[in-house]
C-alpha cells in the first residue's frame, strides 16, 4: 500500500494504491455486509493494483453529504451504491464524513474481470484513503 498524495483539511484530494489478491482457496459463501463463511487462501499481487483519489470538500454544519464515483473515467452506479453503503456504515467512526463530499476516481493496472479481486483492491484503497 502507498500513500499518493494528500492536501489541505477543508478540501483537497487524497489517493492510495492498494494491491490485489487472487484466490487459490476461495471461500463459499458470504455472511451480512460481504463477510466471509469459510476461510480462502490467496496470493497478493503487489503489481496488480487498485488506485483511489478522492477529491472532497468538507461542509460544517451542513449535512448534505454528495457522492460521486468513476472507475476508469466512466460511472459506475453499482459499486457506486455499494460505496454509498460503506460510507454510511463508517461515518459513525469517522463522524467528518457526514459534511464531507467525496468524488472518488479509481482504476486499475491490470483488467477488469480477469479473476483478480478488484472489488477488495478497491475497498482497501478506499479505506486507506478515507482515514
Amino acid at each position: 500500500m502507498t500513500q499518493r498524495e494528500i492536501s489541505s483539511p477543508k478540501s483537497g484530494t487524497v489517493g492510495w494504491a492498494c494491491p490485489s489478491n487472487i484466490a487459490l482457496i476461495k471461500y463459499w459463501g458470504k455472511k451480512p455486509i460481504q463477510i466471509p463463511m469459510n476461510p480462502s487462501l490467496s496470493l497478493t499481487l503487489t503489481e496488480a493494483r487498485t488506485l483511489t483519489k478522492i477529491n472532497y470538500k468538507f461542509h460544517p454544519g451542513n449535512r448534505d453529504r454528495n457522492l460521486q464515483f468513476r472507475f476508469e473515467g466512466k460511472e459506475n452506479p453499482a459499486f457506486e451504491e455499494r460505496i454509498r453503503k460503506y460510507i454510511n456504515s463508517v461515518t459513525p467512526l469517522i463522524p467528518f464524513l457526514s459534511h464531507t463530499s467525496l468524488e472518488i476516481e479509481s482504476e486499475n493496472t491490470f483488467p477488469h474481470s480477469s479473476g483478480i479481486a478488484s472489488s477488495a483492491s478497491a475497498m482497501g484503497a478506499l479505506a486507506l484513503c478515507l482515514v
